[in-house]
């Protein structure tokens, strides 16, 4: 039993003093470290993005919607992105619609939060919908409000 906590003790302090070595030799340079975030894939040209979400009606929370959309946008630079596209939408009855769609990304990095317009119609009714979301690498989460 003594021979295991010596030996505990003896680890500790060998860590403890290999850790603040680390620390001095890290403290001690004077060179200007800068981070280097990686860029996105986003680049100049036509996009194809397929969509599928889940939600429910935001007062009565009664029924789960289904929706599923089909993007075609031309992708201007890292940020800008105008298209079209149509979607379907299962809650009950099946809707389908048509839309215009306008995303801004706020940075040219892997991780990138975004807004995301859709205006168009959705059997015969005005279609609404405004999103606020974060794209990681490939794939995008969001929360959107839709009329």
């Amino acid at each position: 039993m003594k021979k295991t906590r010596l030996l505990i003790l003896t680890l500790a302090i060998i860590a403890s003093a290999s850790v603040s070595m680390a620390q001095t030799l890290v403290t001690s340079t004077q060179a200007s470290t800068t981070v280097i975030l990686p860029k996105s894939d986003r680049v100049k040209g036509l996009v194809i993005r397929p969509e599928v979400g889940v939600g429910t009606e935001l007062l009565s929370f009664n029924r789960i919607i289904l929706d599923a959309n089909g993007i075609v946008a031309y992708q201007f630079n890292p940020y800008i992105a105008v298209g079209g596209g149509v979607g379907l939408e299962v809650f009950g009855d099946v809707w389908t619609s048509w839309f215009g769609n306008f995303r801004v990304y706020f940075s040219d990095t892997y991780v990138s939060p975004y807004i995301d317009l859709k205006l168009g119609s959705q059997s015969k009714d005005f279609m609404g919908s405004a999103m606020l979301g974060i794209q990681c690498k490939c794939f995008d989460y969001g929360a959107s409000l839709s009329t």
